[in-house]
């Protein structure tokens, strides 16, 4: 979201069409969240592990970490969420093929999830995440090829995109998230910086 939740690679491309004024997967203005966090998108395209999700040069071992970070937020976000909305499925899929590679460093992961525990809180975060896996999920994928990465994304594939679109397209315009949609992007940054092994 924007990349990220991308993951990051799709923040990075929603960041750019936004920069158009319109998006151009559905011909229509970036939305009133977007507008409430453009300040925060670099600060996601511009770390390292988001900017080598980006690029395709992300190692198997950060991304199996950060498949587990966004699997634990999505295990908060999908009983609330529409049923096409949902990725924490996919999410364990992707894990569980890294074997034998073991996530680390969720402590991030599981302080953030603890606190979606409202109805706005969960819209912010899923603006955020869901619209990375939504708006940039084939780029990513194409950006791994690309770098002969042949790493798991079955939460980058939607079975009906469409009706996906039409689920997810209200969360962009929820102004009362904005405060939670914000620190769902500082969260990630910090999710990411632990994932390289620094501290905030």
């Amino acid at each position: 979201m924007s990349s990220i939740l991308q993951p990051i690679a799709a923040l990075a491309y929603d960041l750019g069409l936004a920069r158009r004024s319109v998006d151009l997967t559905t011909r229509r203005t970036p939305g009133a969240l977007w507008e409430a966090t453009r300040d925060l998108h670099h600060n996601c395209e511009a770390h390292p592990i988001g900017a080598a999700v980006a690029d395709g040069s992300i190692t198997a071992r950060h991304w199996a970490d950060w498949c587990a970070a966004l699997l634990v937020l999505h295990q908060a976000l999908d009983p609330f969420v529409e049923p096409v909305l949902r990725r924490a499925e996919e999410l364990r899929a992707d894990v569980v093929a890294m074997r034998p590679l073991l996530p680390a460093f969720q402590d991030r992961a599981l302080s953030f999830a603890a606190s979606l525990d409202s109805e706005p809180a969960r819209a912010g975060a899923i603006y955020v995440l869901t619209g990375a896996h939504l708006m940039g999920g084939a780029l990513t994928e194409k950006r791994l090829r690309e770098a002969g990465r042949d790493l798991p994304t079955a939460h980058l594939r939607w079975e009906d995109r469409t009706a996906t679109l039409a689920a997810y397209m209200p969360y962009r315009e929820r102004a009362d998230a904005a405060p939670a949609a914000r620190a769902t992007f500082m969260a990630l940054v910090g999710i990411m910086q632990r994932i390289s092994g620094g501290t905030p």
